[in-house]
């Protein structure tokens, strides 16, 4: 018996047969998202992707060796932004650069102070460049201001 209707059979091959008329099934291009209605036409259309050791977009004629890297490409035509910061309103197309917001946006940074003057900042090298600019000016106290040369 059917768990969905009332159908029954005692035949394996037709119950399996009415089942498949519960479930639609998504025979969905990974790379550009096509509908396809079965599993040949599906493979059909992804080879159509392939061009040599090259993926290729079908909107554009971009060539990528990966068929991850067309995926993200893709994403230039459809403005999809799958990868979402769960702190903010943030998207992206690629999930290397939300990792990378979260990480100069939402994660705990060091401050480094100025024991000189009031800068405070959370870059190292912003804060070391400041720090050379206090020594600069003691130092050139000082030095003699250079003189003619002999």
């Amino acid at each position: 018996m059917c768990p969905f209707c009332i159908y029954s059979s005692n035949r394996p091959a037709a119950m399996e047969c009415h089942l498949k008329t519960h479930y639609k099934m998504e025979y969905r291009c990974r790379i550009c998202q096509a509908l396809k209605p079965n599993q040949l036409q599906l493979e059909m259309h992804v080879r159509q992707h392939r061009l040599g050791n090259h993926y290729k977009c079908e909107q554009c004629g971009y060539l990528s060796k990966t068929a991850n890297k067309l995926i993200e490409h893709v994403r230039v035509h459809t403005g999809e932004r799958p990868f979402h910061c769960d702190q903010c309103g943030y998207s992206c197309k690629r999930k290397d650069n939300l990792n990378l917001h979260r990480k100069l946006k939402h994660a705990p940074r060091q401050t480094f102070s100025c024991p000189e003057c009031a800068f405070v900042t959370t870059h190292p090298f912003v804060f070391s460049r400041h720090v050379k600019k206090h020594r600069g000016v003691e130092c050139a106290e000082e030095e003699e201001p250079p003189g003619p040369a002999l």
